[in-house]
């Protein structure tokens, strides 16, 4: 049930995400490609000297060039010095236009603004420079060289474009600035300075499809500062907020870079540990425990992702862990285990029928227990003669046994101590496919 779950969630996210980049590059091509082809269209038309063939095959395949690479630049974010590529390859596409009609046009001239503009959206300021070099360039080399043809067309073009171009760009920086911070402001909490909740858990959903497709480890831990109530009644609720400031910053030192903290509810926080597995988790979250601020204590939960598990099925785990720290008595870490006795908490909505697989699972534990313990009255068969008395107290032993399967919380660990090796073996297997189950 948890691989099915699992599996469809990751495909929801491929297919969104695919959705997203189309229309990513539709925004960001579009005002691009229509005057780029209709600039090119209008040399073919039978108005004006017809151009030159090879000039024009040459724009042709330019023109393609220029297209296909910028589509797979927005698509795929490949690296920034790429980004030259498409308004180049477009420069290259004028040139051919101009030279094909002689320069007889000025109006082409106009064209090479275009590339330009790219470059202001999406490149540097170096690259940016470079584009007006080599579109300078291009506009001297591909028309004509006479006085009219200058001014009608290369001075007005050359003196324009350096203008549009980096007063451009400067804007485009001061946006993508002010949209960082306010995007940084919208994801971290004003109190801590980690992230939100929601923030937190789009990280956590992101982190889940990237283990679920390289197979790597994933681990999540919740951290909840013990007694926070009674230290804001003693201390005041300014101290309490200090006391949590405080911790977090301890906790961000204390973690490895790619760990991501945020704050979940009140003084509970969530902690994703990427290519981490549990005893990895533990040796980080026993520094966060000890890195807790004005001396206080606090308690953890901790629970490595399986394979097919979705963000609500591990995060019920990691939290049934952080229950059982605090019902300890707090100032300790909690290692979530496939354990029989959550199944009683889970919610009846995400379970088919809950009776019949308790039922099942304790009378396949009652007939495992049974077995081992036939086996050791057996061997006690063996050294003393049976009597009545010791008929009644096998019968006896058997029913606590049988008791004991029902009611106390059994782990795979457990069990190891009071079963042989295949008879522990079969434990394991009976709750696994269980937790899978459920």
């Amino acid at each position: 049930m948890l691989g099915s779950a699992g599996a469809v969630d990751t495909r929801d996210v491929s297919t969104k995400r695919k959705t997203r980049q189309r229309s990513t590059v539709s925004k960001d091509l579009m005002p691009f490609a229509i005057p780029a082809v209709g600039g090119y269209l209008v040399a073919l038309a039978p108005v004006g000297p017809s151009g030159n063939p090879t000039w024009m095959a040459v724009g042709a395949l330019l023109l393609v060039l220029s297209g296909a690479s910028a589509v797979l630049l927005v698509r795929e974010r490949l690296p920034r010095p790429l980004y030259l590529v498409p308004p180049l390859a477009y420069i290259g596409v004028v040139a051919a236009v101009r030279a094909a009609v002689a320069g007889s046009n000025p109006a082409y001239a106009a064209l090479f603004i275009l590339p330009l503009v790219w470059l202001a959206l999406h490149g540097t300021r170096t690259q940016l420079g470079f584009g007006l070099v080599v579109a300078a360039g291009a506009l001297m080399l591909s028309g004509p060289l006479q006085p009219e043809g200058w001014i009608e067309g290369a001075v007005p073009t050359m003196v324009v474009a350096p203008i549009v171009g980096f007063t451009v760009h400067r804007l485009v920086v001061k946006i993508r600035r002010q949209a960082g911070m306010i995007e940084d402001l919208a994801q971290r909490d004003t109190l801590t300075g980690a992230v939100t909740k929601r923030a937190w858990a789009e990280l956590f959903d992101r982190e889940i499809v990237r283990a679920e497709r390289y197979g790597e480890l994933l681990t999540v831990a919740l951290i909840d500062v013990d007694r926070l109530e009674a230290f804001n009644k003693e201390y005041g609720p300014r101290a309490g907020d200090s006391l949590l400031s405080d911790s977090v910053a301890s906790w961000q030192r204390a973690l490895r870079a790619g760990d991501v903290l945020g704050r979940i509810e009140g003084d509970t926080f969530g902690i994703v540990l990427p290519s981490c597995g549990k005893e990895d988790a533990r040796t980080v979250v026993q520094r966060l425990r000890t890195a807790t601020a004005e001396l206080q204590t606090c308690s953890i939960g901790v629970a490595e992702w399986r394979h097919g598990e979705t963000l609500d099925h591990v995060m019920f785990r990691v939290r049934s862990a952080l229950r059982s720290a605090k019902e300890d008595g707090g100032d300790r870490v909690v290692i979530a285990n496939i354990n029989l006795d959550i199944l009683d908490e889970l919610d009846e909505d995400l379970l088919s029928e809950p009776t019949l697989l308790e039922q099942e699972a304790a009378e396949a534990l009652r007939t495992i227990s049974s077995e081992v313990v036939g086996d050791e009255a057996e061997l006690e068969d063996e050294a003393e003669p049976e009597t009545e008395d010791n008929a009644v107290e096998a019968e006896d032993e058997d029913e606590a046994v049988e008791d004991l399967a029902v009611v106390t919380p059994l782990t795979a660990e457990d069990l190891d101590d009071g079963a042989e090796p295949e008879e522990a073996s079969e434990l394991r297997r009976l709750l696994r496919d269980l937790s899978s189950a459920r």
